[in-house]
């Protein structure tokens, strides 16, 4: 590996004196749709190339296809090549012991620059993968999650219109709290008070309980109405808003 290093230093320094050129690190990245990606490569005579591997991974095979006109080695680490003519072009072919296989397309044609770092980028295939279709699947899920509110919404705009022509038949008394209209569904029932400035609890007083004995009942605030959990089965049985010591009773006729 020291050879390789003190080699490729003193390339790059006699051809930086010769040529002028800028020398840089070119960054190659195989992950995803670039695993097949053949990447360019600026190795001008007289200076060479260094290939490095991600952390941990090694080189198992190092192929120049012009073995005649260029300069190729590894020591399993590093990798480096070296042009010996110009105007020519080699593919550079980089094996690891992974099994993953990168080329490389290097010309040595005079040029302002001169890739003399090629940094090798390349992640766990399966967890790239997983990553993605992790995405994916968290994309689709919120795609169906914002589709399922949306059909909610049409869904209660459509029962709220046939509520609007069911003709109810709940007496209401008391005037603590605006209710302008209650109706159900059979299975929730719906209690309007758009203009409430306030917002009681629900409760159910069931028959022959004692006005102590409420029952808190689950409910949704839709905003100018409440969406109750529960529907009166008996005509002695009644909903009851309250807040503090203010209340209204809600009672069914005809049951």
């Amino acid at each position: 590996m020291n050879r390789i290093v003190v080699g490729a230093v003193l390339g790059l320094a006699l051809g930086v004196c010769a040529l002028g050129v800028t020398l840089r690190t070119l960054v190659a990245n195989f992950d995803g749709e670039n695993e097949d990606t053949v990447y360019p490569v600026v190795s001008p005579v007289g200076i060479g190339t260094t290939f490095k591997l991600p952390e941990g991974a090694r080189i198992q095979d190092f192929v120049v296809s012009d073995s005649k006109l260029f300069f190729g080695q590894s020591n399993g680490t590093i990798a480096v090549i070296k042009a010996l003519a110009e105007n020519k072009e080699t593919t550079a072919v980089v094996h690891t012991d992974s099994g993953a296989t990168y080329v490389f397309l290097v010309s040595p044609a005079p040029a302002p620059v001169a890739d003399t770092l090629v940094v090798i980028e390349a992640h766990d295939k399966n967890l790239f993968r997983q990553t993605v279709a992790g995405e994916v699947r968290r994309q689709t899920e919120n795609l169906e999650r914002s589709h399922q509110v949306e059909l909610d919404k049409q869904l209660e705009a459509q029962r709220l219109h046939l509520l609007a022509k069911v003709q109810s038949n709940y007496r209401i008394q008391g005037d603590a709290f605006p209710v302008e209209r209650v109706a159900d569904d059979g299975v929730f029932t719906y209690i309007f008070m758009p203009r409430a400035q306030v917002k009681p609890a629900v409760y159910l007083l069931g028959r022959g309980a004692k006005k102590d004995q409420l029952e808190p009942l689950a409910y949704t605030d839709q905003g100018g109405y409440y969406r109750v959990s529960h529907v009166l089965g008996h005509a002695a049985d009644r909903l009851v808003l309250k807040l503090d010591k203010q209340t209204v009773d809600i009672t069914r006729e005809g049951r």
